[in-house]
């Protein structure tokens, strides 16, 4: 039911890893997140990752990635997202990490309405 999730990618392997958590991917094939998804092996979903290019290509802005992630949301379930919009797009996934020692995962599942 997700149409474009944004994912923490702190380090390349972790899109990889929160897809297959969110079970949008197979075990073992996270790392397909960067393919179209037409272009997936078989059990992914139709999911699009990080349509903003995730946290990484925004710099790594500590302590914003949650709002940057909710923007890219609103934009996409608005029909605002430009060259970047998913076509359709009526819910959103949001999945963020932080922290070290006392580290935590807060995840947002957003809806147009």
């Amino acid at each position: 039911d997700i149409d474009v999730a944004e994912v923490h990618d702190a380090f390349t392997v972790c899109e990889a890893l929160l897809a297959e958590a969110a079970e949008f991917a197979p075990k073992g094939r996270g790392i397909e997140t960067v393919e179209d998804p037409e272009d997936r092996s078989a059990g992914w979903t139709d999911v699009q990752i990080n349509t903003s290019g995730g946290l990484k290509a925004r710099g790594h802005p500590i302590g914003a990635t949650g709002l940057l992630q909710a923007v890219e949301a609103y934009e996409q379930l608005t029909g605002r997202a430009g060259e970047r919009q998913v076509a359709d797009a009526d819910t959103a996934l949001l999945i963020n990490e932080g922290g070290v020692a006392d580290a935590h995962t807060v995840a947002h599942v957003l809806t147009a309405q």
